[in-house]
């Protein structure tokens, strides 16, 4: 056996950094491990908040095609294209009651509570003009449509 100049012997260095290499290891495995729960623990939350945000696009989404279902509709006359207005139509109500049910936070419920009238009178302001040209008044639709009202 070979002493070092300290007095200690090379092999008794070895187990020392192996003994102080195995202590880190350990406590960056209680590290991994410990993130790992808190992944465990936030998952819900994360997939929670990925639905509602897929839920929001497909709100905003529908109500882009309802709108230019209808404005196409205003130009041509043609009940066929009205058929994305009246699917979002049917579905607005049933979608924010499911957004709604998803938000757990209070914050988010009052912008959702602010965003409902918004799109409601949206929608309104659509079924009057598609009213109106269903009565045989299209150019009046056509009108309403290219005012402020029918602009929201």
């Amino acid at each position: 056996m070979t002493i070092a100049p300290s007095g200690r012997s090379i092999t008794a260095g070895i187990w020392r950094l192996f003994a102080l290499a195995l202590c880190m290891l350990l406590v960056l495995m209680g590290v991994l491990y410990w993130g790992w729960l808190r992944v465990q623990e936030v998952r819900p939350a994360i997939a929670r908040t990925e639905n509602i945000e897929r839920n929001i696009r497909a709100l905003v989404q529908d109500a882009v095609h309802a709108a230019a279902a209808q404005r196409t509709y205003l130009l041509e006359g043609d009940a066929q294209v009205l058929r994305p207005y009246r699917s979002a139509r049917a579905s607005f109500a049933e979608k924010v009651s499911l957004l709604r049910e998803l938000m757990t936070d209070a914050g988010a419920r009052a912008k959702l509570a602010e965003l409902e009238p918004v799109f409601a009178a949206a929608m309104t302001e659509m079924d009057r003009e598609v009213e109106l040209a269903q009565a045989g008044r299209l150019e009046a639709a056509r009108h309403h449509a290219g005012t402020s009202a029918g602009q929201r």
